[in-house]
């Protein structure tokens, strides 16, 4: 009979520890999980914008002239960058721009080697992009 009451106690003595332990668990499988996620949804969101500059690019190339609407898109697409990238991608986009309202005044003063040295690099930007943003839209 002693040896049933010290059973019931050591198991009784163990309950707590082995919850303890399996709760420990559970908390760090979902800190796993909410990670994983966390960069799931972060990876959308920047190739997203990774994405809307290739059209842009694209539009720009193809049209080879800047359209407002399609540079308001652009500008609306790419707005959260600055929270989701790091300087360089954001200056990257800032250049992209700059360029697109460059390649416009060109096109509006008849500059046509400045307007065909835009779109040039408008055009290099189409294998460099890839590049540029490599770092930043790995799912690790």
């Amino acid at each position: 009979m002693s040896c049933e009451k010290d059973w019931v106690d050591i198991t009784s003595a163990l309950l707590t520890p082995v919850i303890a332990i399996v709760g420990i668990c559970i908390a760090i499988l979902q800190w796993r999980i909410n990670r994983s996620r966390f960069r799931h949804e972060l990876f959308e969101k920047r190739y997203a914008i990774y994405e809307a500059t290739l059209l842009y690019l694209g539009q720009l190339i193809r049209n080879a002239k800047m359209d407002d609407i399609e540079r308001v898109t652009f500008l609306q697409n790419t707005k959260g960058a600055f929270v989701l990238f790091d300087d360089n991608i954001v200056q990257y986009l800032k250049i992209i721009d700059d360029k697109s309202i460059q390649l416009h005044l060109y096109q509006s003063q008849k500059r046509h080697e400045n307007e065909a040295e835009i779109l040039k690099w408008i055009g290099n930007q189409l294998k460099e992009i890839e590049l540029v943003f490599k770092g930043q839209l790995k799912v690790e």
